[in-house]
């Protein structure tokens, strides 16, 4: 069997490495520690997060080695500037659910700003229960052109800082998973609150209160019931990539 990487993705390790080392180090050892998120490592992002997006999502991807591209990318971001690649993930989870869930307009309207850092992003699975769908308690509620959300998340990274989140929801209880749905909120609607918890990690994470958040109808991702699917499917694409983290954090 053959390990060596593809010429395309060979390119795209060195010109993470490259970034890295001449940019994110010496920026994330002058920042320091920080309570947000470090927008200077937000901005050097730019340089590489558009490279596992479709084109017409305002990326650059032109192959179909979007996994292993996402692998090369964090192995490198977490062996060289941990910070870099915690942000790199999120903006993936946020970013790989709109893409599987999303309709064309979904994808138009809110990819392109992740993919190109322009706006930090967040996806809303845990709660008191833990990331166990079928435990999700947060609603959501049909109310004529609307959803209507209420619930608490916990543990979310990005939390009160992102300008667009995927939070997962419960449109019928009794169906468990089978009744959690996927939705899309922006960072400024007023009945999204977060507020960040202090933990000994270089990363922004905390709580997600939803009270009476309203958002078009537009905003949920497929069908209702079909979050549970979105979910599942954008952990299987990351499951791998938290592997190539691990290397590369060893």
């Amino acid at each position: 069997m053959d390990f060596i990487l593809p010429p395309d993705l060979q390119a795209l390790r060195e010109k993470v490495i490259a970034i890295a080392k001449s940019q994110m180090i010496p920026v994330a050892k002058a920042d320091g520690e920080l309570e947000g998120p470090n927008r200077n490592i937000q901005k050097l992002l730019a340089d590489i997060t558009p490279e596992v997006y479709p084109v017409d999502c305002g990326g650059k991807l032109i192959h179909k080695n979007r996994s292993l591209a996402i692998c090369v990318i964090r192995e490198e971001l977490s062996r060289l500037c941990p910070e870099a690649d915690h942000m790199f993930a999120q903006q993936g989870l946020c970013g790989t659910a709109i893409l599987f869930g999303g309709t064309a307009e979904q994808k138009r309207r809110f990819v392109p700003p992740v993919a190109n850092m322009q706006r930090l992003a967040s996806f809303a699975v845990t709660e008191e229960s833990g990331s166990d769908a079928g435990g999700i308690q947060t609603t959501a509620v049909r109310d004529g052109e609307d959803w209507v959300l209420n619930g608490k998340k916990r543990l979310i990274s990005h939390a009160s800082v992102a300008g667009t989140y995927v939070v997962f929801a419960s449109t019928d209880l009794e169906k468990r998973a089978k009744g959690v749905s996927a939705f899309i909120i922006e960072g400024d609607n007023p009945g999204l609150k977060g507020r960040l918890t202090k933990f000994m990690v270089p990363y922004v994470v905390g709580e997600l209160e939803l009270t009476n958040c309203r958002i078009p109808k537009n905003n949920i991702l497929g069908q209702p019931g079909e979050g549970f699917r979105w979910a599942m499917q954008t952990l299987d694409v990351f499951r791998a990539a938290v592997g190539a983290h691990s290397v590369g954090f060893a």
